[in-house]
């Protein structure tokens, strides 16, 4: 299923589709987003989204590691 925006509804709005959307396709891929989006808000005035992808990958990452299945013996 395709998810298209709709320009008559607000960017809250669209993005409360795109979450619903995603939560459908994979739960809790859709959650590690949604809880790691503030990590690229900017800290002030002076730093932008772009510094803070590397903290966002380095978030996205470690959430995505706790996913994974534990070997035994660890």
């Amino acid at each position: 299923m395709a998810l298209k925006f709709d320009s008559q509804k607000s960017f809250d709005q669209n993005i409360r589709d795109f979450h619903d959307h995603l939560v459908q396709l994979d739960p809790e891929c859709a959650k590690i987003l949604f809880d790691t989006l503030p990590v690229l808000q900017p800290d002030d005035e002076e730093t932008s989204a772009r510094a803070n992808r590397p903290a966002f990958n380095e978030a996205v990452l470690q959430a995505l590691e706790s996913l994974r299945p534990k070997s035994v013996g660890q």
